[in-house]
């Protein structure tokens, strides 16, 4: 049951909620401060579906009282938005967190921390789904709030600076990815943080930096650092701490033999298993790296049976012990990391085929099946997508699929004689060809955007000179202060 805990959570929430209560003034603002207190209480120990449910009761009772306050609305909020893309629930979490950001600024100001946070969780939503371009605008509002309310050398401050940087070295820019790690680490040895707890993520992040640089040692370092953090604060079981053995088992299948990884991989199940508090992601992240490692060696069986341990985690009515069982309704949990799932099980069902030629037509159809429903899964997570710009990126990046769906449709249909497989085929030919002329030619991406709402157009295209402008000046100036300023313009503007 989701909601499930711990006696031992639970006393311990319980205890601290009755010495946080004898202050209150009325039922009303027990039962609000009672449940608010348990969240927090669940929130600390990572345990976000149990907050969630929490935070939920507290907007309920404050939803309910005559006068609203806004300040504990608007807080409470950002923190039930963030329980909600800890446990994935992304499409609810941008809904709330977009109107808890209009809340903060009719009722709190542009300036409030609160609206400060509400820029940060769309900043993260943003990077995590993939589905916006102006991940660091958010991260940029964000930590000019937090600037002015606390200065520069604040936690909080700091830890939008990590995320930054995170963000960087995703897409590869690597100085500024450095650059904003190093500022960060600053803030961190100025606070006396270095061996805090609240420097464990920035650990981890300079990790992930170093990996993608080859210096595998170095990243190690730092990633053995932030789980020895994470294990101080909470044990070893806990999904942060399985996130670095996972970040520590990707070095492992370079370095170390491929027994010693395996039997690391399996040693990092066991203690999920053992977790008091369920992680999904930790054993996503664990599941897909066996089935890569397995993918590597060529070993496509021991590949699949690992991707479908991954889709049984968000599809129960998933066969884990079966290779050929599929989702029923991929709509309904239409993610990034589902998309992912079902891409790999179809590649592996195509390398199955041409290595076990025996059942060559069982597996080739198989993979189609596979491809068949990572597009419907692209499709779904197309019309999540909010603005134009973004829209033409999603499908530039997703076009390669649609060309290895119909190679695959096309080589079923060779060896079947089934027309569906043609037609199948023919469809996701046209979208791919259709999308690279709209990526390519500028005609055709004119013709393309005309077919939205003039006004919107318009608008996009008056702000796009200003941006142009303020890019500009921010080309020319050498003062970091001034730059600064701009990239906040530059913020304005996009957001």
């Amino acid at each position: 049951m989701k909601y499930l805990v711990s006696f031992t959570s639970v006393a311990v929430c319980f205890v601290f909620c009755i010495s946080f209560n004898v202050m209150s003034r009325d039922n009303v603002t027990i039962e609000k401060e009672s449940q608010l207190s348990i969240a927090d209480c669940f929130m600390a120990e990572l345990n976000y579906d149990s907050a969630e449910y929490y935070y939920a009761k507290v907007l309920d009772v404050i939803g309910e009282e005559k006068e609203k306050d806004w300040e504990e609305y608007c807080f409470v909020s950002n923190l039930y938005v963030k329980t909600l893309w800890h446990t994935w629930q992304y499409k609810k979490a941008r809904i709330l967190a977009y109107k808890n950001l209009d809340n903060c600024l009719e009722h709190l100001g542009k300036q409030n921390p609160e609206t400060g946070r509400a820029y940060l969780n769309l900043g993260i939503l943003s990077f995590m789904t993939k589905t916006s371009g102006i991940v660091l605008d958010y991260y940029v509002k964000a930590l000019d709030i937090f600037n002015r309310n606390y200065g520069e050398y604040s936690d909080e401050s700091a830890e939008v600076y990590e995320l930054i940087g995170l963000y960087h070295n995703t897409i590869n820019e690597n100085n500024l990815a450095y650059n904003s790690l190093m500022t960060a680490l600053k803030i961190r040895e100025h606070n006396r943080e270095l061996e805090s707890i609240k420097s464990a993520n920035l650990y981890r992040y300079l990790g992930l930096y170093y990996k993608r640089f080859i210096d595998l040692d170095t990243a190690r370092y730092y990633f053995l650092k932030a789980k020895k953090l994470f294990d101080k604060r909470f044990s070893t079981y806990n999904s942060m701490s399985f996130k670095c053995r996972n970040n520590i088992s990707d070095i492992n299948q370079v370095q170390w033999p491929f027994d010693e990884t395996l039997e690391y991989y399996l040693q990092t199940l066991k203690l999920i298993k053992k977790s008091k508090v369920g992680s999904r992601y930790s054993g996503m992240m664990t599941y897909f790296n066996l089935s890569e490692m397995y993918g590597l060696n060529s070993d496509y069986m021991d590949a699949l049976r690992y991707i479908q341990k991954v889709l049984k985690l968000y599809f129960p009515s998933v066969d884990e012990n079966s290779i050929y069982s599929n989702p029923e309704n991929i709509e309904e949990n239409a993610l990034f990391v589902t998309k992912y799932a079902m891409m790999n099980k179809a590649r592996y069902f195509r390398s199955l085929s041409l290595q076990d030629t025996l059942n060559y037509v069982s597996h080739l159809v198989n993979s189609e099946r596979c491809y068949e429903l990572t597009i419907r899964i692209i499709e779904v997570l197309r019309a999540e997508i909010l603005n134009i710009e973004d829209l033409i990126k999603y499908e530039h990046k997703n076009n390669f699929m649609y060309q290895e769906a119909a190679q695959i449709a096309l080589e079923v249909y060779k060896v079947t004689g089934d027309t569906s497989y043609l037609s199948k085929a023919i469809t996701y030919f046209s979208i791919n060809t259709n999308t690279n002329r709209v990526f390519f030619d500028k005609k055709v991406k004119k013709d393309y955007l005309t077919k939205f709402p003039s006004p919107y157009i318009s608008n996009i295209s008056f702000l796009q000179d200003e941006i142009n402008e303020l890019l500009k000046y921010k080309c020319e100036s050498k003062n970091s202060s001034f730059v600064d300023s701009i990239n906040i313009l530059i913020a304005d503007k996009k957001i």
